[in-house]
Order: C-alpha cells, then structure tokens, then sequence
C-alpha cells in the first residue's frame, strides 16, 4: 500500500469508511502555481433559514474584572491575520528533510487554471499512523515551486493556485509519493437552479460548474463521483431537500472550491442525508444572506432540522466561513482536517459526534485578536430522543490546535470528550456553561489563556474531568468568568494533573463580587497540583509532575500510579 493511500486510512477500515454514509440512527443507501500567502479569510458569511441565533455565549471577552485580560491570549500572534504568512510560519520550527521520514500528500487531481487546490499533509510513523510527535513546517514543491506547510501534531494544510501546466506536489528529501495534478479544460456541465435527470449524477472526474444556486429536490439523490471537481460561482449554493452522496478516494478527492477565489462561493445546505467521504472544500461559506450562528458566519456543511450527515476524510482549508452547522440536526465527522475557517464548527440543539479528526488555526496562523468566537469547536444545547432523552454529543481521540477564542465551548451542551489534544487558544481550552454536562477523560490541555472554566453567564453547567493534564496555561482551572454570582457550576477534577501555570493553578474568582465566591463548587481529588491549598484534597498530593514522551507520567514521577483507580494522575493512556 502506497504511503499515500495509507495515511489517509488513518487507522481505520478504508473499505468502511468509504461505504458508509449517514450517522449513527442513519440507514441511508449506498502547470504553473503559485503558492497563495495572502488570503485574510474575513469574509462574512449566515443563515437566516437556520432559525434563531441569539448568541447565548458563555461570556463577554476582554477584560472580566478577574485580573486575566482575555484579550492577552497566546505569544507569537501574527499581526498581518494571514492565512499562511511567513512571519507567522517563522515563528514554528522547521522539520528538516529526511529520506527516512515518511509524509503522506492528498490533494484533488485536477483543478482549472487560477483555481485553489488544497492539499492535506500528514507525517507517518512506522506503522503508517499518523505521527502526532512531528510538529513544526516541512517544505513542499509544486511544479518546482516549493511552499509550506505547517503541522500540528503530524497534521497540516496549505492552497496553492493552479497555473495552465500539470505539474506534481512532492516533498524533496522526504519519503512521499508524489501527486500529480492535471490542469483541467472547460466544464462537462453548467448548472443553476432544480437538478433533475443526468444532472444528478456527476461522474469520475467530471468538472461541473454551478453558476447560481442548484437544488436537489425532496425525494430525489445527488451523486458525485471520485475525482470530480466542482466550481461554484460567488454565494453559489448546493440546496439538498433530498439526499447527496460525495464519494471521493484516498487518490481522488472531490473538490468543492470557488470559481474566482476572490468570491467566495456559498454552502452546502442538507435538509435530507448527506455522505461526504474525501470531500475538500476551500473558499466557502461566502453567502452573506446565510450568515448563522456564533460567530455570523455561513457553514460550508449545514444541516437544517432533521438532516443527518456523515463527514468522512475530507479537509476543510482557507474558508471564509465556519466548515459546518446545525440546527437540530444529527452530524457525524470522521477522520477529517478543518483549518483556518471562520469557525470549526457549531452544532445547536444537536447531535454531533467528531471522532478521530484535527481543528487547526481558527481562523488564520497565529492570528491577531479580533473578538469574532472563532472557536475550534462550538455545542450548544441537545437534541432529544423520541423518549425526551438529551442524546449525549461526543467527541474522541481528535486534536485542537489554535484559534482566537476557545478550544471546545460548551453552552448548555450533554457531551462527552474521551482523547483530546487542546493548545494554544487566546481564551479557554475547554469551557462550559448554560446548563447541561460535560465530562472528560484523557485530555491534555495548554498554553491557553484558562485551561478548564467553569463559566455560568446563563447558568451553571456539571463538569467532570478524569486523568486530565492542565498545564502551561495562563490559569490551568477557572471557576467564574462574568457570571452571575447565583449561577452555579460544579466542577470535579479526579485523577488529573495541575502544573506549571504561568499565573495560578486554580483561580476562583467572580468579577461580580471582587473575589472569590464561597459558594464555588470546585473539588479536587486524587489529582498532583503544584499548589499547596489544592493539593490538599482527598487523596491528592503536591509536586512537579515527570512526563514521558507518551505524555504519561514516568514512573519516577510524583502520582505515578497513584489515581484512585490504581492508574497514574494525568493521562491513563497515550493520546493519538
């Protein structure tokens, strides 16, 4: 198997992956380039058919009365706000080449000359796996034109802009199979408005352009083969009232990109079921009449009430908008890669799962403040069973890297986090609020403004947080934000590791009352805390936590097999 195909299996079954579409209730059937680093990616994007989009936000930036400026965030800030600029990759170490070191390049196979082709990276280890120990920017060559691409945890993306030539992407001094990218001619088809007959089925390869909104309607199914290119005019977008299946490959994505990458096309809005499997998508979410949300902007993916979608291996690079939305909705999101959009996404009265997938750089490399919730990730409130039953969000083994407002946020959500990489977010890594309940297993948290917040602006949230590791944060846990005094959130900390914080370990501290609150719920148990008042809850001990390089402690650490489970304080178990 090439090294190509393998790192885009990502440890799971390929021939599955590739069959399956719709979630977990679902039972759906079957040249020249030139290299683009100057893409802001501040297009406004919203949807006004997706319902109500009062914010209820878990609290106000900038300054909170706290002593913690939320607009200080992380170093190294970018103050051009550029997608991929030089001065932001600069600050990241370079990954030298070497013939031993084996990265993986998928990119869609062909593109018309001044299109934007995006190209997902990944570095390997032995087995094939994705390598989360290699950070840092590797140097690419299109058509002899070399560019950049910055990973995180073994993960990256860059756009490059097609010329009128072939050419291949590869990576000098690198074990990588090249790919070779053809420069397509005019379109095989030109569609606007209801899809019908032939036009519902885009075949191998096809290049099919959208020059105003197409509609799939109820009852009927869109098709789209492997390979296929599609080019969509500016707030061009694909309208599904029935069902569309997106079924690239590992060698040929579908590629949805903007036929003028000055104007961004729209969206794909679902009200029936959607399989998306090695689906990219690059300067979306362009439709200013679609604006929704959080942070008001149009999600690439949404789906409207009752839609159900499956996102399979596909790459959501350089868009204006956030990558994916809903409303009362089921989404499932598997082994995919969303970087630099407005958003990760948000997902409202939903049911989401996000297993095994990377959210990088919201909404640019390093980027300057600019106050818009670019979460990485965004649950708010639950989507109910038949029985009244909230069904239980979750997310797994996926990687958050990044971005100018917080890691995962939590509003009033029921969810679980088991495996989660957080780094690097201006305010919280994971926050929670409004209601609901979160509880999460085997995170590592750092270098973000607040690691863990308890926050309460709209009412007080249960959070648990098992063989978790905060460190390196402003402050690793916060009780309070904003809050209003009476909103109470509990938070229970157990087996976990708290070390190293620039500021304070653990801060409860309500703006409204000057200083702490005596009624905080904060409890800290069989956990190692590098402060002596927290260290003293039942079962925990101080002391300066020794990691090894599978982030669990070593066994001459302090904690180490200490949990009140027999397992090590900190991670129970490598993260992916």
């Amino acid at each position: 198997m090439s090294a190509r195909v393998l790192s885009i299996v990502l440890s799971i079954a390929l021939g599955a992956m590739l069959t399956a579409c719709g979630t977990d209730d679902a039972e759906p059937e079957p040249g020249d380039v030139t290299t683009d680093t100057d893409d802001d990616g501040t297009d406004g994007t919203d949807d006004d058919d997706s319902g109500d989009d009062e914010d209820g936000e878990d609290g106000e930036d900038g300054e909170d009365g706290d002593g913690t400026d939320d607009g200080d965030g992380p170093d190294d800030a970018d103050p051009d706000g550029d997608h991929t600029d030089a001065d932001a990759l600069d600050a990241h170490p370079d990954v030298p080449p070497d013939p031993l070191a084996r990265l993986a390049i998928v990119a869609p196979v062909r593109q018309l000359d001044g299109g934007r082709l995006p190209i997902r990276v990944h570095a390997l280890d032995a087995d094939g796996n994705t390598d989360a120990q290699v950070s840092g920017v590797v140097s690419l060559s299109a058509g002899g034109t070399p560019f950049d691409v910055l990973l995180r945890r073994g993960v990256g993306a860059s756009t490059i802009t097609v010329g009128d030539d072939a050419f291949a992407i590869d990576a000098p001094g690198f074990d990588a199979e090249p790919v070779g990218i053809a420069v397509a001619g005019a379109p095989d088809r030109v569609l606007a408005g209801r899809l019908d007959g032939e036009d519902l089925a885009w075949g191998p390869g096809e290049i099919v352009a959208i020059s105003d909104d197409v509609t799939v309607p109820a009852g009927e199914t869109l098709t789209v083969a492997e390979g296929v290119t599609v080019r969509l005019d500016e707030d061009a977008n694909v309208l599904v009232e029935g069902d569309i299946y997106v079924s690239g490959s590992a060698d040929a994505p579908v590629l949805f990109a903007a036929a003028d990458p000055d104007a961004a096309w729209g969206g794909i809005v679902v009200d029936g079921l959607a399989g998306l499997t090695f689906a990219f998508f690059v300067d979306g979410g362009g439709d200013d009449s679609r604006e929704w949300g959080h942070s008001d902007s149009q999600a690439v993916v949404f789906g409207n009430d009752g839609a159900d979608i499956r996102v399979v291996a596909s790459a959501f690079v350089d868009n204006p908008g956030k990558s994916m939305g809903s409303l009362r909705a089921r989404v499932r999101v598997e082994d995919s890669l969303v970087t630099r959009c407005d958003t990760g996404g948000e997902f409202r009265d939903s049911h989401a799962v996000v297993q095994r997938s990377w959210f990088l750089d919201m909404p640019v490399i390093d980027g300057e403040f600019i106050d818009d919730d670019n979460d990485a990730i965004y649950f708010w409130g639950v989507l109910e069973d038949e029985g009244g039953e909230p069904l239980v969000s979750r997310i797994e083994d996926s990687t958050f890297i990044g971005g100018l407002d917080d890691g995962i946020d939590h509003n009033g959500a029921v969810m679980t986090v088991e495996g989660a990489w957080v780094e690097g977010f201006w305010h919280e890594g994971i926050a929670a609020s409004n209601g609901g309940s979160i509880a999460i297993r085997d995170a590592w948290v750092t270098d973000c403004e607040q690691g863990l917040e308890a926050g309460g602006v709209y009412g007080g949230a249960f959070i648990t947080a098992d063989h978790v590791v905060l460190t390196g944060n402003d402050v690793d846990v916060r009780w309070g934000d904003s809050s209003d005094p009476g909103l109470l959130s509990t938070m229970i900390i157990t087996n976990s590791v708290i070390a190293d914080a620039r500021d304070e370990a653990v801060r409860n501290y309500h703006s409204a009352l000057g200083g702490p609150n005596p009624d905080a719920d904060i409890r800290i148990e069989h956990s190692l805390v590098d402060d002596p008042e927290w260290a003293a809850g039942p079962g925990s001990i101080e002391g300066d936590p020794v990691f090894g390089d599978d982030g669990l402690l070593a066994p001459d650490s302090p904690g180490y097999e200490a949990g009140s489970d027999g397992l090590s304080m900190g991670l129970s178990r490598p993260l992916r």
